[in-house]
């Protein structure tokens, strides 16, 4: 790992992750723990180590996942599992058999239990290394038996998750195509035989259903079919209440709540919307621990659904009350957030000041979407920017915008997006915005600005 790449996964670290690996450096690691320090304070966007450190940073990455390893061990299922699978591994080659079978059993259990059949297939064939040792006594043929069974049913249900992941492959090389090129090849994929997996089969498991219920309600979100995507998100939902106890669950959990209300807020149902929110506050958020990254994502997705609701239901004042406290609560934890996210936040953060014509405030937010990772943030973003310049008279402003918009969407070579720009630019130097009538079928544009058009063409009519 290069330098800079090194510090910037050190940065990343929770608090609690970071004071866990200072306080785990030894007297000998000394060097590693002072090149720890110095990438954790460092503001430079280049990171460069001396010869001397270079030696020192091979070490201390290798000494940060081992201790990040053992930090998670008891805390996350997943590290929980290879720690254990690593003791038996131990175990057999130091001979202890009997310690080796029982501790696989009961890791093979735990393993099933969270549905990580790929561990408990490695367990049973540490089990067949284990039964096929000739110092091993009290072979039991029944006992076999179920090794055989069970690796076997492990294996069939791997087997049915990962024919749901190659679809999931299949669906994020399509969503690469922009515009209704993306959109057309969605419906085809939605439609093709591959798609069309009995679920009601015994045969897939509990997670291969899972996965396939999000990538439809993904699928159908993408193609703005909402009703479709909001019933499938729904089934998600309903598999993961039984078990949302579990923390590894309750994540999933909250992805899947918030995939149901953006449906809910698309096509306009407010009552059945903050029923939803009102129920999802009551029986979810106790749940929840008040700390970590689990409790941060369920804050963020919560106050978001609202800001995008409160927009979408011209709830403008309830949705500037909550907008100040939505951006502090994500700029105290962006390095847990994704970038994508983000854009999205403060998006619709935006939208709210641009519905209600306060454009000095709403373009603060759009400019932050100039660095914007989703093709979303980006087109609507600028063109909301553009148009809050506009409208505040700032016509130098809306010139510099459109040129450097164009450039930009020259360069990641978005044709599409291209063609739009034009259309706005044609239509703000003519001051002729029939000009830009069309837009109102095309999916790519957003619903604000379309009504922004609406206002404008009628206005020059009249």
């Amino acid at each position: 790992m290069k330098s800079n790449e090194l510090k910037e996964m050190v940065k990343n670290l929770s608090s609690a992750e970071k004071a866990y690996v200072v306080k785990s450096f030894s007297k000998n690691e000394k060097n590693q723990s002072e090149l720890f320090q110095k990438m954790n304070k460092s503001s430079k966007e280049k990171f460069v180590t001396t010869s001397a450190e270079n030696k020192v940073r091979y070490q201390l990455e290798k000494s940060i996942y081992s201790k990040l390893e053992i930090f998670h061990s008891n805390s996350k299922t997943s590290f929980k599992i290879r720690k254990q699978i690593n003791i038996v591994e131990l175990l057999i080659d130091k001979g202890m058999f009997d310690g080796a079978s029982k501790l696989s059993n009961k890791t093979i259990e735990l393993a099933e239990q969270q549905e990580h059949y790929a561990s408990a297939i490695q367990l049973y064939n540490l089990l067949i290394q284990i039964k096929g040792n000739n110092t091993y006594s009290n072979l039991d043929t029944e006992y076999l038996i179920e090794i055989q069974n069970g690796l076997e049913e492990n294996m069939f249900k791997l087997k049915k998750v990962n024919e749901i992941n190659a679809l999931i492959l299949k669906e994020i090389k399509l969503k690469s195509f922009k515009g209704e090129a993306r959109n057309r090849k969605l419906k085809d994929f939605l439609n093709s035989k591959k798609m069309k997996v009995n679920l009601l089969d015994d045969s897939y498991p509990e997670r291969a259903k899972r996965l396939f219920y999000h990538l439809k309600s993904y699928c159908y979100g993408y193609i703005g079919e909402w009703e479709k995507s909001k019933f499938y998100s729904k089934q998600i939902l309903i598999s993961y209440e039984s078990d949302i106890e579990n923390s590894s669950i309750l994540s999933f959990y909250l992805n899947a709540k918030y995939n149901y209300f953006i449906p809910l807020i698309i096509t306009g149902k407010q009552q059945e919307y903050f029923k939803e929110l009102k129920q999802y506050q009551k029986e979810i958020a106790p749940k929840l621990k008040l700390k970590g990254t689990l409790w941060v994502s369920h804050f963020l997705i919560n106050q978001f659904s609202q800001v995008m609701a409160f927009g979408q239901f011209n709830m403008l004042d309830e949705g500037k009350k909550i907008v100040p406290e939505t951006i502090a609560a994500y700029q105290k934890n962006k390095k847990k957030i994704s970038k994508a996210f983000r854009d999205y936040i403060y998006f619709y953060c935006g939208l709210i000041y641009f519905k209600n014509r306060e454009f000095d405030i709403a373009e603060e937010y759009f400019e932050i979407l100039e660095e914007a990772v989703s093709a979303h943030g980006q087109l609507n973003g600028r063109l909301i920017r553009i148009i809050c310049y506009y409208e505040l008279d700032k016509l130098v402003f809306v010139d510099h915008l459109f040129g450097k918009t164009k450039r930009y969407f020259r360069k990641v070579n978005d044709e599409i997006s291209i063609d739009i720009v034009a259309l706005f630019i044609a239509a703000f130097r003519s001051n002729n915005f029939s000009l830009l009538a069309d837009l109102k079928e095309n999916q790519l544009v957003d619903q604000e600005i379309k009504i922004w058009i609406d206002k404008k063409v009628s206005a020059n009519k009249s």
